[in-house]
């Protein structure tokens, strides 16, 4: 894998996304659009973390900074 070299990576959440499955990704919550394919693809099968208690709105996610 090749490191970060200038690429742009767009992502586009909606607000509100409902999905059906336990074992969600990126690509599932997401639009998804870079400059770099393979960036791409890799981004879009990035596993999110459960929730603990099963609810749904029970995942906050904290910003990459």
């Amino acid at each position: 894998m090749k490191q970060a070299g200038g690429e742009t990576l767009y992502l586009k959440v909606d607000r509100n996304v409902q999905v059906h499955d336990k074992k969600v990704t990126i690509g599932d919550l997401a639009q998804i659009l870079c400059t770099d394919k393979q960036t791409e693809n890799l981004v879009k099968t990035i596993k999110v973390p459960q929730a603990t208690n099963g609810k749904p709105g029970g995942i906050r996610c904290r910003s990459w900074s």
